[in-house]
Formats: structure tokens, sequence, C-alpha cells
């Protein structure tokens, strides 16, 4: 997508250039270089934040994901029916994912995968008192359960971490105004000053899209998330 959308902004913005004058650099060369300073300035540090941002989703979806791997393969030790019920409650929390495309699915909608962990669990507890490693695979899943609360508030918390509208107003206008700035450096049927310039007022877009992919996950949603989603799904198969 952002391979395809590079490339339309740039032939777009160099047929423009090439056939068609704005201004003159004279009018225009001040507030370039203020709006340059600016742009680059705010662009650095929300990308650097929604950089660090993606990262620590990404280490809570790990974190989730190897609870939830590790819980299942304890049910193991639990029977066959616990372990069929419990791949059950948690092949339906990836399925959704996969089916609708977003890691963050099941944490914005009522789901009841933990809760029927939990309830699995109560149900069982009762029979693996006189077995040691029935009652140690209970406590790790106990714990499993915890951690796995813990990692879905903190992933609501970082989803909710997005860039605010008047910040994205203020970059979107610094945005234009280096667009037009740059637009006014006349290159009427000069090849290289065209492309120069387009290939400036296209990196100038991209990383206004890039930072809003940032800000909405798109990378994570296509990439680690759904790939993180079927690993979960092939160890239930007993594909690895």
């Amino acid at each position: 997508m952002i391979r395809g959308l590079t490339i339309f902004i740039f032939g777009a913005l160099f047929t423009v250039y090439f056939f068609f004058s704005f201004g003159t650099v004279e009018q225009t060369s001040v507030i370039l270089t203020i709006a340059t300073f600016l742009f680059a300035t705010f662009t650095g540090f929300f990308t650097a934040r929604q950089g660090a941002r993606y990262t620590e989703i990404r280490n809570e979806i790990a974190n989730f994901d190897g609870h939830m791997s590790a819980l299942y393969r304890n049910f193991t030790h639990l029977g066959a029916p616990a372990m069929k019920k419990a791949s059950t409650i948690i092949a339906n929390h990836y399925n959704a994912v996969l089916k609708h495309g977003g890691w963050d699915y099941p944490f914005t909608r009522k789901t009841t995968t933990l809760t029927d962990l939990h309830t699995l669990l109560g149900s069982l507890k009762t029979k693996a008192s006189a077995n040691v490693v029935m009652v140690e695979s209970i406590e790790y899943i106990i714990n499993s359960l915890q951690q796995l609360q813990v990692s879905r508030k903190k992933m609501i918390n970082l989803r909710l971490e997005r860039i605010p509208e008047y910040q994205w107003a203020l970059i979107v206008v610094l945005g234009l105004i280096l667009l037009l700035t740059v637009s006014a450096v006349p290159t009427v049927h000069a090849v290289i000053p065209s492309i120069l310039k387009a290939a400036f007022g296209t990196s100038i877009l991209i990383v206004i899209v890039l930072l809003w992919e940032f800000d909405n996950l798109k990378f994570f949603e296509e990439g680690i998330g759904r790939q993180s989603a079927q690993d979960i799904l092939d160890i239930l198969k007993g594909k690895k």
C-alpha cells in the first residue's frame, strides 16, 4: 500500500511541478525554513512516541500470547476433556482476531475468554488434589491468568494513547505549508528540479501517512498481531 501510494504521489507531483509554476523562491524562502524546522520537530517527536507505543504493544502481545500458549499446554496435564475445552475457548479468541483483522478486537468488545478459563479451572480444582503435577499445573494456570489480566489492561491503555486531534491539525497545516512553499520554487520544463521537488513533496506526505499508520497501529494488525494469533491456532491444532 505504502509503495503504491508513494509512486502515485510522486508521479502526480512531478507532473504538476513540471508543467506549472506557483510563485518565486524569494517570496517563500523564510516560510519554507521555519515550516521545515517545525514540521521536522513535531513529526519527529510524535513518531518517536508512537514508535515506542508500537514496541510496547508488540511486547505485550508477545507476553499475552506466550502466557496463553503456556496456559493451554498446562491444561494438557488436567485431562483430555479439560484440554479440549480450553482449546475451544482459546481458539474462539484468536479466530475472532483473524476474522476481524485486528489484534485489539477482543479488547474493544465484551468477551468472556478469561472468564471462561477461570470457570473451567474452577470446575477442575477438586479433581486435582491428589496429583502433584496437576496441582502445580493449576497454580501455573492461575498465575498465567493473572498475567493475562495485567497484559490486557496495559494493551487497552496503550491503544488509547493516540495523537490528539488538535495536534494532528498542527501537523497537517505545517505539512501543507511545506508543500505549498516547495511548490513555489520555479521548475517549469526542468526535469531534474521537478524530480527533486516531487521527491521532497512525496516525502512530506508519506511522513504524515506513516505517522497516521503508527497512530492507528496499522503495521501491527496486518503483521505481528495476525501472525501471532495464527501461531497460537497452529499450536492448538498440533502443528507446532
